[in-house]
């Protein structure tokens, strides 16, 4: 196996860890902790928002992943 798959196959492990992080972080949250600011300086933004963007992030790099492997 040559380095740079190597290299593929780790980062796109660590890719699929991070998103079922994220997941697992967000269904252990309250609707009472997700609908919290995300901030103390009074932002719309919520913590479920917050962890929302990050999972799609995580996801589209994931779909992005896939298609390099096809």
């Amino acid at each position: 196996m040559d380095k740079e798959f190597q290299l593929f196959l780790i980062k796109t492990n660590h890719l699929k860890s991070a998103l079922f992080d994220m997941y697992n972080i967000r269904n252990a949250l309250s609707n009472e902790v997700l609908n919290q600011h995300a901030d103390n300086y009074g932002s719309d933004i919520t913590v479920g928002e917050c962890l929302d963007d990050v999972i799609q992030f995580l996801e589209l790099q994931n779909k992005l992943i896939k298609k390099e492997e096809n």
